[in-house]
């Protein structure tokens, strides 16, 4: 072999290797690529089952607060029959006012199915809420008075008893230094026989 020969092959030789350099960056970039894109498919993969699930469990909730308002609405529905047949003079106030079904609606929104039959006795045996009721001309004026009647219930009756107008300035004020001759126990019953109370 010639020394020329042995030299164009050295040259053919470096030729392909600088050829082959390029190719190696290439598929160094290829990878590169197909990582990412593995990343980012993994990445949209996570994202949309993360919205599947978050769409699934609001699903889920509306389907039990459905559950839940249409437990509430029969029992206040079954409550206002029982409360309608007993009471005359509430079932004309409910039909007159065509109450009917914005209470079922306001109430079952306010109450659990528990409750709810106590709100309409109680709204049924509790001619102040009645008249609060006639008096109630929008829709946020009945739950005011429904709210007010869920509280009555819940908390057993909150309102205090009042003293008659016309005791309120003959009661005396408890003083826990009145000796038991200054403060007669009988004080009160002795002002109410007074008054014919």
């Amino acid at each position: 072999m010639s020394t020329s020969t042995a030299r164009d092959e050295l040259y053919d030789l470096a030729d392909e290797a600088s050829e082959q350099v390029p190719q190696h960056s290439s598929v160094k970039d290829d990878v590169r690529e197909a990582i990412q894109d593995y990343a980012l498919e993994q990445q949209r993969a996570q994202e949309e089952a993360e919205a599947n699930e978050r769409q699934r469990q609001i699903q889920l909730r509306q389907q039990a607060e459905k559950e839940e308002l249409q437990a509430s609405s029969q029992a206040v529905v079954s409550a206002l029959k029982e409360e309608m047949e007993k009471d005359q003079d509430f079932a004309k106030l409910v039909k007159s006012n065509d109450l009917p079904a914005s209470l079922v609606e306001n109430i079952a929104e306010v109450a659990d199915a528990d409750e709810a039959g106590l709100i309409v006795r109680e709204l049924a045996g509790n001619e102040e809420f009645q008249e609060s009721l006639k008096r109630a001309k929008t829709v946020m004026g009945q739950k005011r008075i429904i709210g007010k009647i869920r509280k009555e219930v819940l908390t057993g009756g909150s309102r205090k008893p009042s003293i008659p107008k016309m005791m309120e300035k003959s009661v005396p004020q408890y003083n826990p230094n009145n000796s038991y001759s200054t403060y007669d126990e009988d004080y009160y019953s002795d002002v109410a026989m007074r008054h014919g109370i």
